[in-house]
């Protein structure tokens, strides 16, 4: 049981670090659009308009990880033949859905923000 749950981990981890990508992008944009609004700092509106930006990233962060994480959770969980032809690396890597969707669910805002 060792390989095949080594060979499992490794699946999972490979994943994890296919999504993740995928996660950052809405950082990247929150990244590129947020300094302007922080340039004139005594502007009661742009504070507010930067307060409404970010929150607007975090929840567009938050709704592409749940759907990332979700189709990357459910190839291992539903459809493991996808990833090996081995049976007991396929059984092994079935549990390990769970923790690559909150993985990747927690990573998320944490990109964003």
């Amino acid at each position: 049981p060792g390989e095949a749950t080594l060979a499992a981990h490794q699946i999972i981890l490979s994943l994890f670090f296919f999504i993740s990508p995928f996660l950052e992008v809405i950082s990247q944009t929150a990244q590129a659009f947020l300094p302007a609004f922080f340039t004139e700092k005594d502007d009661e509106r742009y504070q507010q308009s930067a307060d409404a930006l970010s929150g607007r990233m975090l929840r567009y962060g938050l709704a592409v990880g749940a759907v990332v994480t979700s189709v990357a959770a459910s190839i291992p969980r539903f459809f493991p033949w996808i990833l090996t032809n081995d049976v007991a690396v396929q059984e092994a890597v079935r549990p390990l859905a769970l923790p690559l969707m909150f993985g990747g669910l927690l990573t998320a805002p944490v990109a964003v923000s």
